[in-house]
């Protein structure tokens, strides 16, 4: 199924590429994409079969809807840049969109001010690569700022990527964007950090699959199934301070940082069983001893 909006996007890196993959399986009309890398433009025009633009009046002109996916600390200039070479022209009759989960949408100011009509639309999903991203944006709910007036069609536009979409306010962006870097890129660190111990004692992290997936996997199943506090395991859920504090003592020997993340984490895990309350308060309270040192 075809559909009437003509899109451009402006920004070909993981983001813009994955994107366009996805609108033309959806049955869009990708009408040029833009960068000022052409090496990255080379290979997202070879991957989706777009045809490349010229530049950034070009892109605008060849679209009704613009979505921009460059860097986040570039959609400001880019819009300030359409705005300076479309300064003669109203921009009335077509929709701007950025992919940032962190920026207001008052970057997209300078094309407003010509009339076009303004979007936040960010998928809570991780873009390790283009191939990945693209198989997973379907399914994924979309944070979505914008007006009342635009709200149906960005629910419309939402739902044709497959998409569930959700309101955030633009005063809420920077909470919101950690809620995602605290689901997705943080445990990725932690990954990282269990992976150092693994090798310290000798075992095989190149096999992650057998060594730890399972247990993470298993996990994530729980907190999808049962909830976060239903879904912790361990020494603080059982309330073993003992082994606590043996975490901790073995921990001096590693950097300062990593005995931060357990104690802060740790701490954090209190209050989370505090206020679920089935664990012993006395138990909560010696071991949050512990872990302030």
């Amino acid at each position: 199924m075809k559909h009437q909006d003509l899109i451009s996007i402006i920004g070909t890196g993981k983001v813009g590429t994955a994107v366009a993959k996805v609108l033309l399986e959806r049955g869009y009309k990708i009408s040029s994409l833009y960068d000022v890398d052409g090496e990255a433009l080379d290979s997202a025009v070879s991957i989706t079969g777009a045809l490349p633009a010229r530049g950034l009046k070009e892109t605008v002109e060849g679209a009704e809807v613009v979505i921009i996916t460059t860097p986040d600390g570039e959609i400001e200039g880019v819009c300030r840049r359409i705005s300076e070479e479309c300064a003669h022209e109203s921009l009335a009759s077509r929709k701007f969109i950025h992919m940032s989960g962190a920026l207001s949408i008052r970057v997209l100011d300078a094309v407003r001010s010509l009339g076009a009509q303004v979007f936040c639309v960010h998928p809570i999903q991780t873009f390790a690569d283009w191939e990945s991203a693209a198989r997973s944006i379907p399914g994924s709910t979309f944070g979505v700022t914008c007006d009342e007036e635009g709200w149906e069609w960005a629910k419309n536009f939402v739902s044709r990527f497959g998409g569930c979409a959700e309101r955030v306010s633009d005063e809420d962006k920077v909470k919101y964007h950690l809620a995602c870097v605290f689901a997705c890129n943080l445990p990725v660190i932690l990954f990282h950090v269990a992976e150092c111990l693994f090798e310290e004692v000798g075992l095989p992290i190149a096999d992650r699959k057998s060594l730890y997936m399972p247990m993470v996997k298993t996990t994530l199943d729980n907190v999808e199934g049962m909830g976060t506090a239903a879904a912790l395991t361990g020494p603080l859920r059982r309330g073993d301070v003992e082994t606590v504090g043996v975490h901790l003592r073995e921990l001096e020997n590693h950097s300062e940082e990593v005995l931060a993340i357990y104690r802060s984490i740790s701490l954090e895990g209190l209050k989370m069983l505090e206020l679920e309350g089935e664990l012993n308060e006395g138990l909560i309270e010696r071991m949050r001893l512990e872990l302030s040192g």
